[in-house]
């Protein structure tokens, strides 16, 4: 499934239009990554927490000439899927 999967649905679910329903999910998914950008969370109740953490500097290898090269420490996008959506996955 990609975005226009989700908008067609959303629209049929809805009664909305396709182009309104499309603008809906960026929209959504827009303010879920200004959001996180600024360092804060989104919890969909059931569904997950959008969020980031702090990645630490590490040492890696150059696998083509052996040499060690040192990753900076950054931060990075972060979802913990909730009960409810661990539990469809899982089938419970």
């Amino acid at each position: 499934m990609n975005k226009t999967d989700l908008s067609n649905i959303l629209a049929a679910e809805t009664g909305m239009s396709k182009v309104m329903a499309e603008r809906t999910i960026n929209i959504v998914i827009q303010t879920i990554m200004d959001k996180c950008a600024e360092g804060g969370q989104v919890r969909l109740l059931g569904f997950g927490t959008f969020g980031t953490r702090q990645a630490a500097k590490r040492i890696a290898r150059n696998p083509q000439t052996g040499a060690e090269v040192v990753i900076p420490a950054r931060c990075t996008p972060k979802f913990t899927p909730g009960n409810a959506f661990k539990a469809a996955v899982l089938g419970d």
